[in-house]
């Protein structure tokens, strides 16, 4: 791949905190893409204090167009993702996660979707990169605008500067909905393609279960109180009741069964989530 940044066409940023375990496996699966668009990868370092910097490093060491943007000024996915976007040129932007790995096909199709839509995204792989049982991201809270993750994503440049970007209050999460959601508010429009595959790299065990759990419950507030529930639909208390006693019913199999606990530690993680997003908020929307 040619150095030359005149011509690029489309910028892939990854967001990236002490991700040196990880980073060069994303992009070893980056710099196998088949049709490799003229491209450059930016990754957002977000004040790692591990050698993420040197990894990306010896990438471009290989002749992969890839450098480090500084995006230490603010913890959270979303500043790194912005930080990078500020100094792309191209017109494209693709993003991705540093812990997961794409396709060889993914860039290739995922610049197909934007050629149907605004915002274009596709699936998670959940199966290849982890044991059984392992924890995957259960997707508790149904949505009322279709939107694609922040880890497996494609837009226009001019478009995501009208959005201004990625919220980065959202630092519980929650901020590619939130993204997708103001999109189609002004007009524009997502789309998801089945060709567009990322392998998820599912977090190991309990206590990274439990710790996104309530970061995800926190989120859950925190786009309810923004946006009131055009993007989450109001639920009864009893979805609450039944929130606990399926907890109250599960404790003895989560006690012997490993995957079963680990469920078990993501729901009651989640619950916990969502009693903190009412005290910081001080609300009890959900």
């Amino acid at each position: 791949m040619s150095d030359d940044s005149q011509g690029r066409q489309v910028t892939v940023i990854i967001p990236a905190y002490n991700a040196e375990d990880v980073l060069g496996q994303q992009l070893q699966a980056l710099a196998r893409q088949t049709s490799a668009p003229n491209w450059e990868i930016l990754v957002a370092d977000n004040g790692s204090t591990d050698r993420t910097a040197d990894v990306a490093q010896s990438w471009a060491d290989k002749g992969l167009p890839v450098r480090v943007i500084d995006a230490s000024g603010r913890p959270g996915a979303a500043h790194g993702r912005n930080c990078a976007a500020a100094v792309a040129t191209t017109p494209i932007l693709l993003f991705c996660d540093a812990d997961d790995e794409v396709t060889e096909i993914w860039a290739r199709e995922l610049l197909s979707g934007l050629e149907h839509a605004s915002i274009a995204g596709g699936r998670a792989d959940r199966r290849t990169l982890n044991q059984r049982g392992a924890w995957t991201y259960p997707k508790e809270t149904p949505h009322n605008y279709p939107f694609v993750g922040g880890g497996n994503m494609a837009i226009g440049r001019h478009d995501f500067q009208q959005l201004l970007g990625f919220d980065e209050s959202m630092i519980h999460g929650g901020e590619d909905i939130e993204l997708c959601y103001r999109a189609q508010r002004s007009g524009m429009t997502v789309t998801t393609v089945d060709a567009v595959v990322y392998r998820l790299r599912a977090r190991s065990g309990l206590k990274a279960a439990f710790h996104q759990a309530t970061r995800d419950g926190r989120g859950t507030v925190h786009l309810v109180v923004m946006h009131g529930h055009e993007i989450i639909p109001k639920r009864s208390p009893m979805v609450l009741v039944r929130k606990v006693a399926w907890l109250a019913s599960r404790a003895p199999l989560a006690v012997v069964s490993g995957p079963h606990r680990t469920l078990w530690s993501y729901r009651i993680g989640h619950l916990i989530g969502l009693i903190q997003g009412w005290r910081l908020f001080r609300t009890m929307a959900w």
